[in-house]
This record gives C-alpha cells, sequence and structure tokens, in this order.
C-alpha cells in the first residue's frame, strides 16, 4: 500500500515541478522574447514629442545598433487571452525560443494566442511600459540620451540572480508553493514508509546484514519507487505538451525539464538516505525488542514544524488570492466595458488656449459630449496635495460627469448594479475640505465668483469600489477604486460649466478626459484645431488588464497548493498520533484497563501537541508575514485556520492511534 502511496506522491512532485518548469518557460518567454536578454521601462508621462516620432527614433536606434527590441502588449480587443509581440526596427527578429507561424504567435501558455507585430501596427497602444532588448552598451547610452533629451523617464531593469528567482518562484509564486508542499507531503510519505519497515529492519540487523548494506537497499527501494512516479511524470507532462499545446513546443522545454527532474530526483535520494541514517536499527534497540522510536519522533516533529510553517506561507496566499479573484471577477464586466475607451497624449497646450481658438476648441468638446464620446473623471486629491485633515475622512475626492456614472452603473439618489449617490448638502462639508473646495472650485468654473458653481452637486457613494481616474492613467498612473469618496458631479454641458482654458484642455491632456469610440475621435480630429496639438492616442486599460491577466493564470495553483497542505497536515498529524502509542503502548494499555477513558490518556499530550502548534503557527506566522508582507487580518485568520485544523488532525489522530495500541497490546502483537 505505502509503495503506492510513494509513488502516487512522487508523480504529484512531478507533475507539480513539471507546470513550474513550464510556467518558468512560458514567463521567460513573455518577458525577453525572440532572443532579448534585458529589460528597460519607459514613462512617457511628461514627454510632448508626438508619438509616431517616438516610434520613428525608436526604430531608427534599432536599426542604428543592430539591435533587437521588443514590447510584449495585450490585445485590448481580449485582454484575457491575447498577447502581441511589437517588434522595432526594420527587421523582423530571429523566431528564438518562440513557435511563430507567419506572423501568428503560438505561445507556450496555451491560453494565449497572439501576432507578431511591426510598428507600423501598434494603434493605440501605449509606448509606456516596459521593453526588452538584446544590444550591447552603445545601444544602452544613446536609448539613454534620447530619453533623457524627450523628458522620457527610463530605468534599465537589472537582471535577478538565480537565487532570487528560485526563490520567487518557490515561495511567492502559487505553482512554487504546489511543489513545496508536495516535496514535504512526499518526505512525509517516506518517513511513514520508514517507520513501517522498521521491525524489519531491525530482524536484518539480527541476521547479519551490516547496517550500511541496510541503508542502500532501503534507499534504494524508496527511489525505485519515485523513479515509477518520475518516468510516469515525465512521460504525462511533454504528453501534455505535445497534444494540449503543440508537439513542436517539446524542444523547447525538454532539456529545462529534464535537467529540473533529476535534480528532483537526487534531493529524494539524498533525503531519503539521511532519513534511513537518522532512524538506523541498532543493537541496543533490538535487546529491548524496540524500533528507535526517539528518531522517529524527531522526524515527526520536524515535519509537525515545517507543515505549519509552509502552511503558513501557503494559507494567507490562498485567501487573499480567493478575495482578489472576488474583486477582479467583479471588476470583469467593467474592464469589458472600458478596454476600447482611449485617452489623449497633447503637447502645446498654450495654442489651444489662445483667445482666438479657444471656441473651436469648445466647439469640440461640446460636439464629443453630445455624441456621447466623452467622459470627465478626476481624482482631485491625486492631482493636488492634500492634507489628512483635509480630507476630512473620505478617501478620495472626485469630480466626474453623468457619462462615467452611467458607464459604472452607479444610481444618483437610486440602488444601481455598481452602487448608489447619495446627496450631500455642501453646508455640512468639514470647515478643512470646505475651505479648500472653496477656493479651487471657482478656479475651475465659468462661474467663478460662485461657490458652490450651478451644475455641481455633491454626493456621497455607498457601495463597493469607485472607479475614478488619477492624472496621467495609461501612462504612468493606475486607476483608483475608491470605497468612502467625496463626488463632485458635473451635471450638465461641461462647457457651459467648466472653463475650457485652465481647466478642459489640461484634463484632455492628463488623460482625465476620456472617449469612447476612437474612431468617432479620429474623425473629429480630423478636421479639428486640435489636431496639430495631439501627440498620440492611447488605451487606459491596458495596465489593469494585464495584471488581471496574470493573477487569473495564479490562482488555481494557490488552490492546488492548499488541497496539498492539508493532505499533508493531517498525513503529518497521522504519523505523530502512532509514534506516541507506538512509544506509550504499555502505559496506554494500563491506564484503559483500570477504566480511564482515551480522552483522559491522551490529554497531556495533546496538550504539549496545542503547544508545539501555538509556538510554531506563532514561528510561523512571522516567516510568512516577512515572505509576503500579507494583511495582519489575513495571517491571524489563517494562523487560526492551521491552528485548528492540525489540531483536530492530531486529536482523531491521537484518539485512533490510542486504540489500535490498547488492541495491539491486547492481543500481544506489540
Amino acid at each position: 500500500m505505502l509503495k503506492r502511496v510513494v509513488q502516487l506522491t512522487s508523480l504529484i512532485c512531478v507533475m507539480m515541478l513539471s507546470l513550474l518548469i513550464f510556467q518558468y518557460t512560458s514567463l521567460v518567454q513573455q518577458r525577453l522574447p525572440l532572443g532579448t536578454t534585458n529589460q528597460f521601462d519607459l514613462n512617457l508621462a511628461e514627454t510632448t514629442i508626438a508619438k509616431d516620432q517616438l516610434i520613428s527614433d525608436l526604430n531608427r536606434l534599432t536599426d542604428q545598433y543592430n539591435a533587437i527590441v521588443v514590447k510584449t502588449s495585450v490585445d485590448p480587443e481580449n485582454y484575457n487571452n491575447k498577447k502581441d509581440i511589437i517588434y522595432f526596427g526594420t527587421a523582423k527578429p530571429a523566431f528564438h525560443g518562440l513557435l511563430i507561424e507567419q506572423k501568428e504567435i503560438k505561445w507556450f501558455d496555451s491560453s494565449l494566442t497572439g501576432d507578431l507585430l511591426s510598428t507600423a501596427e501598434i494603434g493605440t497602444r501605449s509606448l509606456s511600459g516596459t521593453y526588452a532588448f538584446n544590444a550591447g552598451k552603445d545601444f544602452q547610452v544613446a536609448v539613454n540620451d534620447w530619453a533623457q533629451q524627450h523628458q522620457i523617464r527610463i530605468l534599465f531593469v537589472q537582471e535577478p540572480s538565480i537565487f532570487t528567482i528560485v526563490y520567487a518562484f518557490l515561495f511567492q509564486n502559487g505553482t512554487g508553493n504546489a511543489v513545496l508542499a508536495s516535496l514535504l507531503l512526499l518526505v512525509t510519505t517516506i518517513i511513514t514508509w520508514i517507520f513501517q519497515h522498521a521491525k524489519a529492519r531491525s530482524i536484518r540487523l539480527l541476521g547479519g546484514v551490516k547496517a550500511g548494506k541496510i541503508h542502500v537497499e532501503d534507499t534504494t527501494t524508496i527511489v525505485s519507487f519515485v523513479f515509477v512516479g518520475f518516468l510516469l511524470g515525465l512521460f504525462m507532462s511533454l504528453g501534455y505538451v505535445g497534444v494540449i499545446k503543440d508537439i513542436r513546443q517539446i524542444p523547447l522545454v525538454f532539456n529545462r525539464l529534464l535537467l529540473c527532474l533529476v535534480l528532483f530526483l537526487i534531493v529524494v535520494g539524498f533525503i531519503t538516505a539521511l532519513l534511513s541514517l537518522m532512524a538506523s536499527p541498532k543493537a541496543a534497540h533490538i535487546a529491548k525488542r524496540q524500533i528507535p522510536l526517539k528518531r522517529f519522533s524527531v522526524m515527526g516533529k520536524l515535519s509537525h514544524v515545517l507543515v505549519i510553517i509552509l502552511s503558513l506561507i501557503v494559507i494567507p496566499t490562498i485567501i487573499t488570492s480567493i478575495l482578489i479573484t472576488n474583486q477582479l471577477s467583479k471588476d470583469y464586466a467593467l474592464w469589458d466595458k472600458m478596454h476600447n475607451i482611449v485617452r489623449l497624449s497633447m503637447s502645446d497646450l498654450d495654442s489651444l488656449e489662445q483667445e482666438a481658438v479657444l471656441p473651436d476648441v469648445e466647439d469640440f468638446f461640446s460636439k464629443m459630449q453630445e455624441a456621447n464620446n466623452l467622459s470627465l473623471s478626476l481624482v482631485i486629491d491625486k492631482a493636488i496635495f492634500l492634507e489628512p485633515s483635509e480630507m476630512s475622512g473620505y478617501d478620495h475626492i472626485i469630480m466626474t460627469d453623468r457619462a462615467w456614472i452611467d458607464l459604472l452603473e452607479i444610481g444618483v439618489e437610486t440602488e444601481g448594479k455598481g452602487g448608489k449617490l447619495i446627496a450631500k448638502n455642501v453646508k455640512d462639508l468639514p470647515d478643512e475640505l470646505a475651505s479648500f473646495l472653496k477656493g479651487q472650485i471657482p478656479l475651475w468654473t465659468k462661474h467663478n465668483d460662485v461657490y458652490p458653481a450651478q451644475g455641481l452637486t455633491f454626493y456621497e457613494y455607498v457601495g463597493t469600489k469607485f472607479l475614478a481616474l488619477p492624472p496621467n492613467v495609461g501612462l504612468a498612473g493606475e486607476t483608483v477604486q475608491a470605497e468612502n469618496p467625496l463626488v463632485i458631479l458635473i451635471d450638465g454641458q461641461l462647457t457651459d460649466i467648466v472653463k475650457t482654458k485652465g481647466f478642459l484642455i489640461s484634463l484632455a491632456s492628463s488623460g482625465n478626459i476620456v472617449f469612447f469610440d476612437e474612431n468617432h475621435l479620429q474623425a473629429a480630429l480630423a478636421n479639428s484645431v486640435m489636431k496639430p496639438s495631439i501627440t498620440s492616442i492611447n488605451g487606459i486599460a491596458d495596465v489593469a488588464l494585464e495584471t488581471a491577466q496574470r493573477f487569473k493564470q495564479q490562482y488555481v495553483y494557490y488552490i492546488v497548493s492548499g488541497i496539498l497542505i492539508v493532505v499533508t497536515m493531517f498525513l503529518t498529524a497521522i504519523l505523530n498520533g502512532r509514534l506516541w502509542a507506538g512509544t506509550n503502548g504499555k502505559r496506554i494499555f494500563t491506564l484503559h484497563t483500570f477504566g480511564y477513558p482515551y480522552t483522559s490518556i491522551i490529554r497531556p499530550a495533546l496538550k504539549r501537541q496545542l503547544m508545539t502548534i501555538i509556538l510554531t503557527t506563532i514561528l510561523g506566522s512571522i516567516i510568512g508575514y516577512f515572505i509576503h508582507y500579507m494583511q495582519l487580518s489575513v495571517i491571524l485568520l489563517s494562523a487560526l485556520l492551521v491552528g485548528i485544523l492540525y489540531w483536530l488532525g492530531s486529536y482523531i489522530s491521537f484518539q485512533n492511534s490510542a486504540k489500535q495500541a490498547f488492541y495491539r497490546t491486547s492481543h500481544r502483537h506489540n
């Protein structure tokens, strides 16, 4: 029976390790595709150079220094399943480490599709973000000088060390957590096998077999069980790649997979030999007709400590993952509505604010709003620094319009899918916040001698999250999800209520005025006085969509690791219960014979077990916190959950082990 358990557990280990290798391969493909070796980040929030000019410059630098420069980008039309690669320069890069048919990318992650695109096909995608490249130092110097010249922030990403990569993949990754959990399960199973065969090992020593030979034979036996799981896992993993992905993907992963699995086999062999030596049979044990229970007890306690610590690394992540996934599932519908929303990047704002041009600019904004192709969303406290006292208990101060409220499906004085706005009397605002708004709002509105201005109404939000835009969203900033904001609603025609000069034009440039239909926007700009000032049109949801895509892929592995951890937890509890019963068999028989119930017999042992659980849980919580930096409430909930589960497992195990020990002693089976 245990032979099959060891084989099954080793198979699970190999499958989890294979998934980790597949995940690493997929990450390398997406992070450093087409033979690239390094990365740099560009932040274009402050540049005034036209997007076409920036693309032209990057193409020129790529060709001039014979470099490979690419950028992976989530497709805004299919953010769940499509990731493209945009290459710079005139020459298409060699298809190193990727399967590409014509322009279609066959990612190793079969849930993803994608295309290899030239810069001519970049469309509305933002140039801000991470680039991968392969080039010499002269290229890095040239790109850095170019970025500084055009007020572009650039950061060359330092490649992580092997230790950092291994640590991140094992401890900060769902699949890595599953690998650790399955490995600990395998070690616990091996300890159980050695414990079950302890008498046989003693008999072999009594029969004249040398201790060294016993260790070699038992280690070889266990490794042979593991090797069966190793072979099955290897063939199943390669079969999975060939059938589910593409048989041509096998060479891309085979060498790395085989190397890691061979290392796994060597590590398991070493651990098995070490465990066998720790539980080595001795003549003194044979003379007392005992097995080395104290040594097994040490191994049991060690596995007990390790499983609790690992539980408190994995389970907080699972709880957080469930919470985040629940929130993301609510946000998906919203992002689905927003994935086509675009913003403008602009330069030379002064020319648009001249008196002769302002009427035409106002006309542009008016027509966009009348066509339901424009919305305003501004997180004021992200644009202007406010002291905590000025915030007056609100987490954000948001100015927006009806179009944005309708997009979020938030009701005004009525309950909507996205929540509800409840009117707030301006006279009831706290003094410091009222003082700030009284000084600021007249600068933005056309009725600059009136506060509150006509067309502005104040609301408090009741709901889960109110999504709003800080300056430069889609380029450098991410969206804000407010829980308790003060909402200032512009209820009417924007150009009738707020100033075009100094407000609408500035918000259009910072991405706080957005447009729902890019084609309509392009047509309107074609004959507009604004066209010469437009440097680019970019989607606003790219960063958020890529984050959602990446997280969605990790979630299932955290659940698998959690299941493995719980199984390991109960197996460890069973092992410790049997070790305690084996050590205290005569005491259990005597006490139960004299009428003591099993609960009374196991109580002292359970008290010691409870103290060990508490101390180990505290230690594990501290380690888990410093690895993941989770919220304290999540750590405490995880610690409580682990402690209760392990104590229940221990109670059941000790109770059953005590019963079995009594029956064995009464039937003289010891």
